[in-house]
């Protein structure tokens, strides 16, 4: 007879045991069992008494995901119209439930006492399990605390569910993506147009742009990020998508791109960079700059056997590259493209006759400012050629700067600190040319007297 009582009892005994283990449950860390967090309800306080919400909160509507905003829940985004569907407070996609390699175990997820290798715990799952030894009702963040909708403090794990604004998982789908436009390979002087309309906003609109400098050379001085109209836009919001820059000098230019985001926790959370890189495409190119403006200073390259001539005086005077002779501009209101312009009727004729290839040019020819002037020589003959600066106009001595490029690299940079007097010359260095592929650097870094300015300065002002 015992033992049949004892059957008895536990008959009896069975439906209090099962609603001990419904009723509580301090697994799960929702509000009904007196815990703070969410339990994948998608209700923000899990107990769906319709109180307010805590900002920033995330749930689930059915497929849709709401943010709690000034304690009211608001619509955010449909994750049906992406194939998906809404999971803790995001969009994520259906994964099987039956015991699938998912999550590694031989029991169906949503079980009680499931008994499975993926959390080891004797509670419902309810969740696409992340491999870690606790209940967490969540997509895997990587942070230290699962279930959680705060930021977790990382800003690269990989979600959408975790709750944080942005995450570097979810910011594609939330937040504004900037495209700079392919990385170009441009000219000395060449305009630089700049592209980006390829940015893109899947959850509202791009309100303005903001373009800046991440770098570019120390001696581009006039190197400024503009819209159609001329305009500076660097570093401000503007409507341009497509500004641009004049690549005064060589070398590396880098632009940074952000976006201003119709949601303001968005704005500048990504961006993109675009890299403009100008490359000499003569065999020598010399670049002159200095630092203060209305001192003017004058580039001058001067051939095996040549003198120095200080205004470049003597129409067909075949011995030296200067602005009176040897400036592509000619008069024009733009600076030239290499080799685009035909250059003064006494433009020096050098190497073989007539061909225009293995001649020197003057492609700029800065009075007011601070430069660059460019001397630019391809095919050059074998002897050495002279390089040297003109203090020309003003009455102080600025840095000096010129730099040498060979065949479209950098070769060596000269420069004078503290500059030289006005109606004196810089001789920077010698350019010896022992064959088509092979010239030398020399360096000079003497100053000699120019003599007497003459007229001569006001027909240079004149020609320019």
């Amino acid at each position: 007879m015992p033992w049949k009582m004892t059957l008895v009892a536990l008959a009896l005994c069975l439906p209090f045991v099962s609603c001990t283990t419904e009723e509580i449950s301090e697994s799960d860390g929702d509000a009904v069992d007196g815990d703070e967090r969410t339990d994948g309800d998608g209700l923000a306080d899990g107990d769906g008494d319709g109180g307010a919400c805590a900002a920033g909160a995330y749930r689930c509507l059915g497929d849709v995901v709401e943010r709690c905003e000034s304690g009211a829940w608001a619509f955010l985004h449909d994750c049906f119209t992406d194939g998906l569907t809404c999971f803790d407070g995001g969009c994520v996609a259906i994964t099987p439930t039956d015991g699938d390699s998912t999550d590694g175990d031989n029991t169906p997820d949503g079980d009680i006492l499931d008994s499975d290798a993926s959390d080891g715990d004797d509670v419902p799952d309810d969740d696409i399990p992340d491999g870690d030894g606790e209940p967490d009702g969540d997509v895997p963040d990587g942070d230290a605390s699962d279930g959680d909708i705060q930021t977790d403090g990382d800003h690269a794990d990989g979600d959408i569910t975790d709750g944080d604004q942005p995450t570097d998982g979810d910011v594609d789908f939330l937040c504004a993506r900037p495209d700079a436009g392919p990385d170009q390979t441009v000219r000395p002087l060449d305009t630089v147009n700049l592209d980006g309309t390829g940015s893109t906003d899947s959850n509202g609109a791009i309100l303005a742009y903001k373009w800046e400098w991440e770098s570019k050379p120390a001696e581009a001085f006039s190197a400024i990020i503009r819209d159609s109209q001329g305009h500076s836009v660097e570093g401000i919001w503007t409507e341009s998508a497509q500004p641009l820059f004049f690549a005064a000098v060589a070398g590396t230019y880098v632009v940074r791109l952000t976006l201003q985001d119709a949601d303001e926790d968005c704005n500048e959370a990504l961006a993109d960079t675009v890299t403009i890189t100008a490359i000499p495409d003569d065999d020598i190119h010399i670049e002159l700059t200095w630092s203060q403006a209305n001192n003017d200073h004058d580039l001058h390259l001067i051939r095996p056997g040549g003198q120095h001539s200080r205004d470049c005086d003597g129409a067909g005077n075949q011995s030296y590259c200067c602005w009176q002779n040897c400036n592509t501009m000619n008069g024009s209101a733009t600076p030239c493209p290499p080799r685009g312009c035909p250059g003064p009727q006494n433009a020096p004729d050098w190497g073989q006759i007539e061909i225009r290839e293995d001649d020197p040019r003057l492609d700029i020819d800065d009075i007011t400012g601070r430069g660059p002037e460019e001397t630019n020589l391809s095919q050059p003959e074998i002897g050495d050629y002279l390089v040297t600066v003109e203090n020309y106009s003003g009455d102080s001595k600025p840095e000096a700067t010129v730099s040498i490029w060979l065949f479209g690299e950098l070769r060596d940079t000269f420069t004078r600190p503290d500059g030289f007097s006005p109606r004196n010359h810089w001789n920077v260095c010698w350019l010896r040319v022992n064959g088509p592929e092979d010239i030398e650097i020399v360096p000079i870094d003497t100053v000699e007297p120019s003599g007497s300015r003459g007229s001569s300065i006001n027909r240079k002002a004149l020609k320019k």
